[in-house]
């Protein structure tokens, strides 16, 4: 009788080769899943770094229709070249808009006169105070500030304001970093300010 059928060494290296490829595929899921989240916190904090631009540059066009100095509220000082801040909305919820009173244009902002919340902070400890929260609005909205009403996420940011001399140009640079598995990582967005209607 000569039967026909598999032997011990074939079963075991069929097993041997299907729990290879079946460990390659669960490995290559695992690190397309890392990979994915990764560049999902980097595109969070490109748009994080890019709201403090804005920010900053809607401060200063702010400023303008006001009839305010271009950087008040970012103001060089003779102590410091290079200064940090924090900035948010305006607590209120309030950011400027055009209105008509029937013969001309103007800016309405929120209670303090500055759709903006601007912060100076120590450049020595950048990590206190620069914690980003998410803030549930209506309506299924959220937002992002730096008060600790809301849920705390692993973001922190910080604007960077340098002024080679106290004239009309100011480098602005967003700073948005957090940690991702034991390792620091780091957005910067940088931009120059000027007084260029002077």
């Amino acid at each position: 009788m000569n039967k026909k059928g598999f032997t011990l060494v074939e079963v075991l290296i069929a097993v041997a080769v299907l729990a290879t490829t079946l460990t390659a595929m669960a490995t290559l899921v695992i690190v397309t899943m890392r990979a994915n989240q990764a560049n999902m916190n980097t595109l969070q904090a490109y748009y994080l770094a890019e709201q403090g631009i804005e920010a900053m540059r809607n401060t200063r066009d702010s400023n303008w229709l006001q009839n305010y100095s271009w950087n008040k509220g970012f103001a060089c000082t003779a102590d410091f070249e290079e200064v940090y801040f924090t900035i948010d909305e305006d607590v209120a919820g309030q950011v400027p808009f055009l209105s008509f009173d029937g013969t001309r244009m103007f800016t309405t902002l929120g209670e303090n006169n500055d759709p903006w919340e601007i912060n100076l902070i120590s450049s020595s400890n950048l990590e206190a105070g620069t914690r980003i929260y998410k803030v549930a609005e209506t309506e299924g909205y959220f937002r992002y500030t730096h008060d600790d009403s809301g849920e705390a996420t692993f973001f922190y940011s910080y604007i960077k304001v340098y002024y080679e001399t106290c004239g009309g140009e100011a480098e602005v640079s967003s700073v948005v970093f957090w940690n991702e598995r034991g390792s620091d990582r780091e957005v910067v967005l940088t931009t120059y300010l000027t007084n260029w209607k002077e």
